[in-house]
């Protein structure tokens, strides 16, 4: 979903859940504490110059905390992602069964089957990207989750996908969307200041390999059904709850 880039990011202005992406829609949401985002900002800035681990630890406790509101609260900005990750993993699992994919994405899937793997991505990621502001960040993270743990295929056979990779798929995207919510959208213009292109790259890299081992961590604790057999609702639910589980790690941390 791209690297760093220019942009402002939320104020404190901004609610802590956009509208349009709330997994609990019409649940009452409390108000941004008074310079919330600026000392979550401050404290990428601090890792950006460092890279310390200390540091890097301040960014994901300062997000929990402050950014987002906490763990109560900051689940919910994922809602739009949930869904739309939901369907295209459940319809890939139907897929995977010998259906259409159909009833979990709204679309018959079958004409992914034997595309380039990146193709495939496209089709799936277009049948479920929701309409409006976020449609083209959404597509891309469905897109890279798809192609990065079908890497080894040349082409989409979803009948030959392990459980294992299917674990992959909800974890990748995941972590994706967190990711771009920690670096993109909250941090702001502060992953841009006082340090070069290499810089940013590495600090990049570092944290978003930071949320892919706690996501990991905390989806492995989830038991039950198998993620290849998963419903779009159940699946919806369960990256809600690792979203949840995540921030509860980070925001307890001392």
């Amino acid at each position: 979903m791209g690297t760093s880039k220019d942009g402002s990011g939320s104020n404190d202005r901004s609610p802590l859940v956009p509208e349009h992406a709330d997994a609990e829609p019409g649940k009452p949401l409390p108000s941004r504490e008074p310079n919330a985002l600026r000392s979550y900002r401050g404290s990428v800035t601090r890792y950006i110059r460092s890279g310390s681990a200390d540091d890097r630890r301040a960014v994901f406790r300062s997000y929990a905390r402050n950014a987002v509101g906490g763990s109560a609260n900051g689940y919910r900005r994922q809602g739009a992602n949930a869904r739309s990750g939901a369907a295209g993993i459940a319809g890939i699992g139907d897929l995977s069964r010998g259906g259409t994919g159909q009833d979990a994405t709204g679309s018959d899937l079958r004409s992914a089957i034997g595309r380039p793997v990146e193709e495939a991505a496209q089709i799936i990621a277009n049948a479920v990207a929701p309409e409006g502001q976020d449609r083209d960040e959404v597509r891309a993270a469905i897109q890279d989750a798809i192609c990065q743990v079908l890497s080894e295929q040349d082409t989409f056979d979803p009948s030959a996908m392990t459980e294992d990779q299917f674990h992959d798929l909800l974890a990748v995207y995941v972590t994706t969307c967190v990711f771009h919510d920690l670096w993109f959208r909250e941090a702001g213009a502060s992953v841009n200041r006082n340090a070069s292109p290499e810089a940013l790259m590495d600090r990049e890299n570092d944290l978003r390999e930071t949320v892919r081992a706690t996501v990991d961590n905390v989806l492995s604790q989830r038991g039950g059904t198998p993620v290849s057999q998963m419903s779009a609702n159940e699946l919806r639910d369960l990256q809600l709850d690792v979203v949840r589980g995540t921030l509860e790690i980070w925001e307890s941390d001392e």
